[in-house]
């Protein structure tokens, strides 16, 4: 290998041969013209009496200053007892997991793997939370650096977004615990593999408070009085009464009939 030190002009000038050859600039930085014309820098080193040799970049993508600048990088790693090569694909993996490991990424393979077998309305409930509350606050977050400060930012929008969206008529409490619910249960699989390692909803878990249910309470005999007389009276259309009587006579909840079925009915056995 030559050892005139490198310019370049020199570089430049430098042609692909049959073979693979190395020009050597200083202090084991040398470059590499391969047979299909790429010139690429190489660093050759020593680490606990074993030699080997990284790859720096190719030229002109790298120049000549770049790669020794990145040379005496690799060195000074060396002289604190650090692999360059190894210190490098651990620098590069922990970039890779911050773009994989988003919130984001992590709760579309939650909702794949975990939420697979619940009904497409509580999908769709998950869906329209992470784009209306949840992913505008932690999406692109690594999922590891979301806080219990940014669950609470969430709840608060919710709350604040259900309020305006109803004119006042919802306190929002309902869909934020529910929010709360989605967010820890994305994080929980995130630690269960190994990709997390706390769950910042616990902190915030009473802080808002699950809204009293009100039961509806059973019509007296004067309601149900009044209502069978007044569905005959209804101008809206014959469906909606034939529903308002079908409801009266068999006790059957609303969503029930609004998805009732033919199969459903027998009046030979009624």
């Amino acid at each position: 290998m030559a050892t005139t030190k490198l310019s370049d002009v020199k570089i430049k000038s430098l042609k692909p041969k049959d073979k693979l050859y190395r020009l050597l600039d200083s202090d084991r930085l040398y470059i590499e013209i391969r047979p299909t014309g790429a010139k690429v820098w190489r660093f050759k080193f020593v680490f606990q009496g074993k030699e080997s040799s990284m790859s720096l970049g190719e030229y002109p993508a790298i120049s000549l200053a770049e790669a020794r600048s990145l040379k005496d990088q690799m060195r000074a790693k060396l002289a604190k007892g650090i692999h360059p090569v190894e210190d490098r694909k651990n620098i590069r993996a922990q970039a890779l997991a911050e773009t994989t490991n988003t919130f984001d990424s992590i709760a579309a393979e939650f909702k794949l793997k975990r939420m697979c077998s619940k009904s497409e309305t509580y999908q769709g409930k998950f869906d329209i939370a992470l784009e209306k509350d949840i992913s505008p606050v932690i999406g692109k977050k690594n999922i590891n650096e979301v806080t219990s400060a940014d669950v609470l930012k969430i709840l608060d929008n919710t709350v604040e977004r259900v309020v305006k969206e109803s004119n006042g008529r919802f306190t929002g409490a309902s869909a934020a615990l529910e929010n709360r619910r989605f967010v820890g249960g994305v994080i929980r699989y995130a630690i269960a593999t190994l990709r997390a390692e706390n769950d910042p909803t616990y902190a915030v878990r009473d802080v808002i408070k699950r809204p009293r249910v009100n039961h509806a309470r059973a019509l007296t005999k004067e309601e149900r009085y009044k209502a069978r007389t007044s569905l005959p009276k209804y101008n809206g259309t014959q469906t909606v009464k034939n529903a308002g009587f079908i409801l009266l006579y068999t006790m059957l909840r609303a969503v029930e009939i609004r998805k009732m079925q033919w199969s459903w009915v027998d009046f030979e056995s009624r």
